[in-house]
């Protein structure tokens, strides 16, 4: 992951303030920080898919934990099969 990227990570991860924009559960970002114990990895979510013209732009991402980024796949997948 190239320093940019993992820059864009960490202001997302802060800005969201380290929690789920989806359910709201505390995240961590990075395994063996210390903030990790009890909580799940945080996820960062394109709010516009990038295959549909999303950028990584900050505006375009929010920080979810896995199940709810697993949760909005799926949801996307079904409206996709919709059209």
């Amino acid at each position: 992951m190239s320093g940019q990227s993992q820059a864009r990570k960490k202001f997302v991860f802060e800005r969201d303030g380290k929690k789920c924009k989806r359910c709201g559960c505390a995240l961590y970002l990075e395994k063996g920080s210390k903030e990790n114990n009890g909580k799940m990895k945080g996820h960062i979510h394109h709010i516009k898919h990038r295959k549909d013209g999303g950028t990584n732009d900050p505006d375009n991402l929010m920080l979810t934990c896995w199940p709810c980024e697993k949760s909005w796949h799926r949801n996307d997948e079904k409206e996709r099969r919709k059209k």
